[in-house]
């Protein structure tokens, strides 16, 4: 999507002009009188070189400038379908040697056209879909990035700030247990596409990475089961010098519970869903060996309420809430290729309504704290594991304070030329509608064996056992997991898969069902999965 900035003359008014052409998208770059144009927007665009220029726009014409440079246009861009034209004034360097000494910031400014034929057809007042709403807004934050370079430059050593992973995933499944029931299972085939895209920058100094996708199950059947999965985020850092910078994102997610899930309602006719926005800032600071970091996070979650069997309806309004979390760390580097850390962090959780369904009150305040380690040994082994404490406070006085043990980690190992082993543990306090208890304990513990039996085909078994250990109450949920898979990549952009997998959940039996004397939320699945892929 790159096309090097190349000097033309005899422009209608006549000064000297630069102009590009970028597809998929059209877009000129160049000098247009004041007359055949209105201002659409200002965009500043920082340079990462040591040669920036800025915008004079009071002046009639554009300087011609000596530098070589590029422009990079991001893939979102085409969503806009057309663009309009871009129009750039610079002002003048006496001499090369003096604008390096000299940088200065670069303004772009977006124009368009009054003419008819360059009106722009899509209007942002006119825009009835979020997604295209966001998407304009990652345009304006994305579009238009220019680098100064030497002239003395190869004509083709274009230099990118930006990358742009984007993917698409199409997995055909069959699930013979889509409700995840213990009796009178119900099997479907879904069609499941997965969109992925990203703007990751490549800058020296500072970070910007925007993330966006989506999870769209289509059942063959049960078309109540359909979901549409979204997620939309935006990072960045900021470096106020070598050692000391700040950092905060954005991001908004659209999710389902699935029907394995030990919140589901099973009386529900479709899943049910929520969505996510959430807000993190922070700033970190390097001494020496060590490095001090301070963030806080907010995230508000909204759940929908959902129709039931007999023309019901499941409130699910009492489970809206909002967490906030202070984290501290303090990293020291022992080795080039270990450090330990600490960590303390202090969490809170506020429910919109002051009493659930069953008449508790589910506010609450943690605290937690593990010291940690983590090693790297070039690409062969990568290990970053934690231990500590975590508690919990309930405003209810019918609830206990859960103390417990905190740990978590990861462990990533290249045993030979064809076999990795990946290996995760980890433990939450989570949130429950269970009536009696304030939440449960999640301990996860799993891994994967990967083989390298062929040079492009990766074969692989997982398995993976979770306890849910409920508060207050007697309950206790095993989980069982395991499978096998095979997949090849025929080349970097496409790859195919085949997965099996087996699911299974054994609850304590103090909630055995009236009727059969089986428990109501054991239960037993299995799934097939084909996948191809595709990257770009």
């Amino acid at each position: 999507m790159r096309r090097r900035i190349t000097t033309v003359s005899g422009a209608r008014d006549g000064p000297t002009c630069r102009t590009i052409s970028i597809t998929p998208v059209s877009i000129q770059w160049m000098a247009i009188t004041k007359s055949s144009l209105t201002s659409f927007a200002w965009v500043p665009v920082r340079i990462p070189s040591t040669v920036m220029l800025r915008m004079a726009p009071q002046r009639r014409a554009p300087v011609p400038v000596v530098l070589s440079k590029t422009v990079s246009i991001p893939g979102p861009w085409a969503a806009v379908q057309r663009a309009t034209c871009v129009a750039l004034e610079v002002e003048e360097a006496k001499t090369f040697a003096q604008a390096k000494k000299a940088p200065r910031r670069l303004f772009c400014r977006f124009m368009m056209p009054q003419r008819k034929s360059m009106k722009m057809n899509m209007q942002i007042g006119r825009l009835k879909h979020t997604g295209e709403i966001l998407w304009c807004i990652a345009i304006l934050l994305f579009a238009v990035e220019v680098t100064a370079a030497d002239q003395t430059a190869a004509p083709d050593e274009d230099a990118e700030n930006f990358n742009y992973p984007i993917s698409l995933n199409a997995t055909y499944i069959y699930d013979d247990n889509i409700y995840a029931q213990n009796a009178d299972a119900l099997g479907d085939s879904i069609l499941l596409i997965s969109p992925r895209i990203a703007a990751k920058s490549l800058w020296d100094r500072h970070n910007l990475t925007f993330r966006a996708g989506a999870d769209l199950g289509l059942y063959s059947t049960y078309s109540k089961e359909n979901y549409e999965d979204l997620f939309l985020k935006l990072r960045g850092r900021y470096d106020l010098s070598d050692k000391t910078s700040v950092f905060g994102g954005i991001g908004y997610s659209l999710e389902h519970e699935g029907r394995d899930s030990p919140e589901d309602n099973l009386s529900g006719l479709e899943p049910t869903t929520y969505d996510s926005t959430e807000l993190s800032a922070g700033v970190s600071h390097d001494i020496g060996l060590y490095s001090l970091r301070l963030g806080m996070t907010s995230e508000w979650l909204d759940y929908d309420n959902v129709p039931a069997v007999g023309d019901s309806l499941i409130y699910n309004d009492d489970r809206d809430r909002r967490l906030d979390s202070v984290g501290l760390q303090l990293k020291r580097s022992v080795t080039d290729a270990s450090e330990w850390y600490a960590r303390t962090l202090y969490s809170r959780r506020d429910y919109d309504e002051a009493l659930s369904l069953d008449g508790y009150q589910r506010d609450s305040t943690g605290y937690r704290a593990a010291f940690g380690f983590k090693y790297k040994a070039d690409q062969k082994m990568l290990f970053d594991g934690y231990l500590g404490l975590m508690t919990q406070n309930y405003d209810d006085p019918r609830f206990s304070r859960v103390d417990a043990v905190d740990f978590g980690g990861k462990l990533v190992w290249l045993l030979n030329s064809k076999s990795r082993l990946n290996l995760l543990f980890n433990r939450t306090l989570n949130e429950t509608t269970v009536a009696g208890s304030s939440g449960y304990l999640l301990t996860d513990l799993g891994g994967t064996l990967e083989y390298n039996f062929m040079p492009k085909t990766i074969g692989s078994l997982s398995l993976s056992k979770s306890v849910a250990d409920y508060q207050e109450i007697t309950r206790q949920d095993d989980l069982l997991s395991w499978g096998v898979g095979v997949k090849h990549l025929p080349n970097k952009n496409l790859y195919v898969s085949a997965d099996y997998k087996i699911f299974s959940r054994d609850t304590s039996d103090a909630y055995l069902s009236d009727s059969t004397l089986t428990d109501e939320y054991d239960f037993d699945r299995q799934r097939i999965y084909l996948t191809i892929g595709l990257t770009f």
